[in-house]
């Protein structure tokens, strides 16, 4: 072969080089991640939700999840959490929350685009339209129902901390959760109170508050009657001032939160004792009408059990005390 030849081949070698290998400066694609899952969980719609590996950037729906979540991982694991984390007549978790810089009002594609999250947890009033959005775009989704009483409560951080791949974290919040309800059960059978009934008057909702609710078993823990529920008033159905009078409870919880963001002060509280439909009722003749933060009222997470103290107390005087009130964590 002459030395033209000779030269040919070696150019024609280097050439295949330089395209398998590819020119400096030029980004190769990233290897596609491997198919098969690290672990498994089932969300409450039934779907199996497969995890490679758990999950960095966790974003929720919901300012109740987002307390359960950070109650089963740090912040440095939340990728967004709700605006609402930082109000304190509402969250038990501000200080926990300040390390995590993005804060959402509400959820959007175009939000969870920007965010990039490798989890995002739903509540199941979200639709399947949402859902199967977020799913399409290649993100696992996790449906969560909202827990209606305590021992939902428990099997929500159960699911939850299992999605996470933290199941220890969760059980160590059950644990806290369970030594604080043995505390209340022994302190309201010792004092022997003679049982009093309370009415939840929300701004908010006024078809919430019925048997079947969170606040409704949260009264049965704080040994006092749901005046509501005891006559038969199902959550969802209207709380009237017809039901109110029926009802004929010890005492009223008024959001204060409501108030303090309207700044109303006490006006709420004065026009409703002294509404004239109201005036035979057992609380307005003794002015038992008792303004609650609405982290005691709606208290669909691990702290809920700060709530039951509350209510506990409002019924009975200062039986527990609340200086130890902290947000519940597993870690």
């Amino acid at each position: 072969m002459n030395k033209f030849g000779k030269y040919s081949c070696l150019f024609l070698l280097l050439l295949h080089a330089a395209i398998l290998n590819g020119c400096s400066g030029v980004p190769k694609a990233p290897p596609l991640p491997s198919a098969s899952a690290t672990y498994e969980a089932i969300d409450d719609q039934g779907t199996v939700v497969k995890m490679r590996a758990k999950p960095q950037r966790v974003i929720t729906t919901h300012f109740h999840l987002d307390t359960m979540v950070l109650g089963i991982v740090p912040p440095q694991r939340m990728a967004a959490i709700s605006q609402t984390a930082f109000d304190p007549n509402v969250s038990y978790m501000v200080q926990e929350a300040e390390p995590i810089q993005q804060r959402m009002q509400e959820i959007s594609l175009e939000k969870v685009v920007s965010l990039q999250p490798d989890l995002i947890i739903v509540r199941e009033t979200t639709g399947a339209e949402k859902v199967q959005s977020f799913r399409e775009m290649g993100i696992p989704v996790f449906v969560v129902k909202a827990a209606n009483s305590v021992d939902e409560v428990k099997d929500n951080i159960r699911s939850l901390a299992q999605v996470l791949g933290e199941p220890t974290s969760g059980e160590k919040i059950i644990e806290k959760m369970d030594r604080q309800l043995e505390q209340i059960d022994y302190g309201i059978k010792t004092y022997k109170f003679v049982s009093k009934s309370c009415v939840l008057v929300s701004k908010m909702n006024h078809t919430y508050g019925g048997k079947g609710c969170m606040f409704d078993d949260m009264c049965h823990y704080a040994g006092v009657k749901n005046a509501v529920a005891e006559i038969g008033v199902q959550n969802g159905q209207i709380i009237s001032k017809e039901v109110m009078v029926k009802a004929n409870p010890d005492f009223f919880l008024l959001s204060q939160s409501w108030e303090l963001k309207h700044s109303n002060s006490s006006s709420y509280k004065d026009e409703f004792l002294d509404d004239p439909a109201f005036r035979s009722l057992k609380a307005a003749q003794t002015g038992q009408a008792i303004y609650f933060l609405d982290k005691y009222l709606y208290a669909s997470h691990q702290n809920c059990v700060w709530a039951i103290m509350k209510i506990a107390n409002a019924a009975y005087g200062d039986v527990f005390d609340l200086k130890e009130e902290s947000f519940i964590k597993g870690y």
